[in-house]
């Protein structure tokens, strides 16, 4: 886990904030149904809860990613890093989405990847 002044999270939005772990997109992956999709304009990916009766969604934009220091993959590709490191702390699992599904995988920490903050439990 990174401590919390290496959260963006934390750092940005203050103590009640933090960043997603690895394991939050599992589950996310697993107990939903993902659509690639446009919403308010913008390309990304629509998680929908799988739990009957259940309708909770959540929206994740393509927003790309900087590698070079430009700007690439916007509106086609959405990558989002965990507060989650692995043993190799130049790496880390991320989720990873496009037209074409969603997954996790691994990527060098050097990329410029979105966070999406989520509340502390």
């Amino acid at each position: 886990m990174l401590l919390p002044e290496d959260d963006a999270a934390t750092a940005n939005w203050g103590d009640d904030w933090c960043m997603p772990t690895y394991e939050d997109f599992v589950e996310l992956m697993e107990n939903t149904t993902q659509e690639w999709m446009t919403f308010a304009g913008v390309s990304g990916m629509k998680f929908t809860s799988k739990a009957e009766g259940n309708t909770n969604f959540i929206f994740l934009p393509a927003a790309g990613y900087r590698g070079d220091g430009s700007l690439s993959f916007q509106s086609t590709n959405g990558s989002y890093w965990p507060s989650t490191v692995t043993l190799r702390s130049n790496y880390a699992r991320n989720l990873n989405f496009h037209s074409g599904g969603a997954n996790t995988t691994y990527s060098s920490r050097c990329y410029g990847f979105s966070v999406r903050p989520v509340l502390k439990n």
